[in-house]
């Protein structure tokens, strides 16, 4: 999940639904890092992992257009 807040620390409602953008891979997720590009995108990459424990995690990477 993404969380956008204002400067007052209020959460940013124009962002996402209601200040937050989640995504759902169908397992465990973690976001590890991210880059804003030009054009209002925004770049995520992170790691998801079946449910079925002792699975190796998968790279997960997902571009979001930002309006």
């Amino acid at each position: 999940m993404l969380t956008r807040y204002n400067p007052d620390g209020s959460p940013d409602l124009g962002f996402g639904d209601a200040g937050k953008i989640m995504t759902d891979f169908g397992g465990g997720e973690r976001a590890h890092d991210l880059v804003l590009l030009p054009g209002n995108k925004l770049v995520v990459v992170g790691s998801t992992w079946p449910v079925t424990s002792g699975a190796d995690p998968n790279f997960a990477l997902v571009r979001y257009l930002l309006e």
